[in-house]
């Protein structure tokens, strides 16, 4: 999870034991390892827009998580710099399944333009993307999962733009 090729938070495995007691187990269960995969992809990819309290355990890690220097709710300990708080997990299975239900209609084969559902400006060797706050705003769900995973640790969606170099 901390390597710097790293691209969910979640494994197919962790996914398949959450949703297996959840009332839209079917809607998981139906899916194949690749499209479970990309979902989970998708929804790591979406929570790596917002911002968090503490940094990066380490100078490599490809993704935003585990991260020191951030306080339990209770204000009383430091969370394990080594893990990804279940909480967070929690938090992205979450949105995995909002997403499924949102993309039911459609191929789970998400394309470029699929995974950001927004505009982008090419401008020569990089793409400006320009966040729909709408249409990509996070339930209260998935919302109270990431305020219970610890003191101010959730801080919101960042003000600014994403720019990928193409």
């Amino acid at each position: 999870v901390k390597g710097a090729t790293a691209n969910s938070y979640v494994s197919v495995e962790d996914a398949d034991d959450y949703f297996s007691g959840n009332i839209f187990n079917s809607s998981w269960i139906q899916l194949s390892n690749t499209e479970k995969e990309q979902y989970l992809v998708f929804s790591t990819n979406r929570l790596e827009t917002e911002l968090y309290s503490g940094i990066p355990t380490t100078d490599t890690q490809a993704l935003a998580m585990p991260r020191k220097g951030v306080l339990d709710v209770n204000r009383i300990n430091y969370l394990d710099e080594d893990t990804i708080p279940t909480r967070f997990k929690n938090a992205v299975l979450e949105l995995v399944m909002q997403y499924i239900q949102e993309y039911k209609e459609e191929s789970p084969t998400f394309s470029k333009q699929d995974q950001a559902r927004m505009s982008a400006i090419e401008l020569g060797p990089i793409t400006a993307t320009l966040r729909n706050n709408k249409e990509h705003s996070l339930s209260d769900l998935i919302k109270r999962h990431l305020r219970s995973v610890g003191y101010n640790f959730w801080l919101g969606s960042s003000p600014f733009i994403p720019v990928e170099r193409v």
